[in-house]
């Protein structure tokens, strides 16, 4: 579990940087970088994390954005019907995306410091 927390955060940071990096010279290679590269990780970790059951009591704050990032599907799912929708919650999503980036990042990194063992605290 410790390997695979590490590696979902600096994967996250990786991409962000990577996106950062590519935006002066590529915007849309950053943009694509950014909403599908990062958005397809951090799906990927929280299905794993879903999955494995870690981290997903109510009290912590990766159960509190599981549920946000499925009530986003649901709309999203609801906008197929209606596409208005579907418009108003691309266009939500413009903004709230790179901060659900950062919740999300911010989540990995309190779970990694939430596993270290006292004796780690140490060093």
């Amino acid at each position: 579990m410790k390997q695979f927390k590490t590696a979902d955060f600096w994967i996250s940071v990786s991409l962000v940087i990577l996106a950062l990096i590519a935006l002066p010279f590529k915007p849309e290679i950053a943009f694509f970088i950014a909403y599908f590269g990062i958005g397809c990780w951090h799906c990927i970790g929280m299905f794993i994390h879903f999955i494995f059951k870690w981290f997903m009591q109510k009290k912590y704050a990766r159960s509190n954005y599981h549920w946000v990032v499925v009530t986003i599907l649901l709309i999203a799912a609801l906008g197929l019907l209606l596409q208005e929708i579907l418009w108003f919650l691309a266009f939500v999503m413009l903004f709230a995306a790179p901060i659900m980036v950062l919740i999300y990042t911010n989540i990995c990194y309190t779970e990694l410091q939430k596993m270290k063992r006292p004796l780690d605290l140490l060093k």
